[in-house]
């Protein structure tokens, strides 16, 4: 799945969804609303956000999964909200 340099405007709601493919890839893009990730899944993949910008909402990650892959925030901004990544039980 590729999100690459997508302009996302407004609220985005990837609330319960599940991302089962070898890359899904945010690289790149630009939030602005507020995003919302809770409970999501990503299944065996490699998780892209490098350089991802998150400007002027919160973004959510509360309960969300990463199973089998790797994860890269780098270089990724967040301005103007907040970053909520609890796990379950935290």
């Amino acid at each position: 799945m590729d999100f690459s340099s997508a302009s996302l405007d407004g609220d985005v709601d990837f609330s319960g969804s599940i991302f089962d493919a070898d890359l899904v890839s945010f690289a790149g893009a630009q939030f602005s609303g507020t995003t919302d990730f809770t409970g999501s899944a990503f299944i065996g993949a490699t998780v892209d956000f490098s350089d991802a910008c998150f400007l002027g909402g919160g973004v959510d990650f509360t309960d969300c999964s990463f199973r089998g892959g790797e994860v890269t925030f780098a270089g990724a901004h967040f301005k103007g909200g907040t970053v909520d990544l609890r796990a379950p039980g935290w």
